[in-house]
């Protein structure tokens, strides 16, 4: 039986999406990194192929001050109108389907439970289907938001 092997630990947070983006049956190649001004905390994979695919613009998420059970992750996505969206975090049991609040506009939240493993830097992978076409993107931000320690006086 021909099994796939799973990526080596060490690899890099592009390599493990362009894993995940290949086990789900895609066959992509990465763009440029695109700066969508305060929001270029993303990193999307395009179908050369397919001019049509939908396309994502804009993924990111509000950090949050700690990932511990009951911890709401609000999500935001921005692309191609009328398509289907949805994100997988890792360490997540489960997919986040996000609803689309405006014409390209995809808005979800997702909700920590007490079997998920999210780490504050965990791999998000958005995609965008319509039909059998797919749109990828890659978060490239922290889902934590680091504390910052107060100094001591001098």
């Amino acid at each position: 039986m021909n099994r796939r092997k799973p990526p080596p630990r060490k690899a890099g947070r592009i390599a493990r999406a362009l894993w995940i983006a290949l086990l789900a049956g895609a066959v992509l190649a990465p763009s440029a990194v695109v700066s969508a001004g305060p929001s270029d905390r993303f990193f999307p994979f395009n179908a050369p192929a397919d001019p049509q695919a939908p396309r994502i613009s804009a993924l990111d998420v509000v950090p949050v001050a700690q990932l511990s059970p009951g911890t709401q992750l609000r999500f935001e996505l921005r692309g191609t109108p009328g398509a289907e969206a949805s994100l997988r975090i890792d360490g997540a049991r489960r997919v986040l389907g996000l609803a689309e609040v405006a014409p390209g506009q995809y808005r979800g939240i997702y909700t920590v439970g007490t079997s998920d493993r999210i780490g504050p830097d965990a791999t998000v992978v958005g995609n965008l289907r319509r039909g059998e076409q797919l749109g990828l993107a890659m978060l490239t931000g922290p889902l934590q938001r680091h504390a910052v320690r107060p100094r001591s006086p001098a």
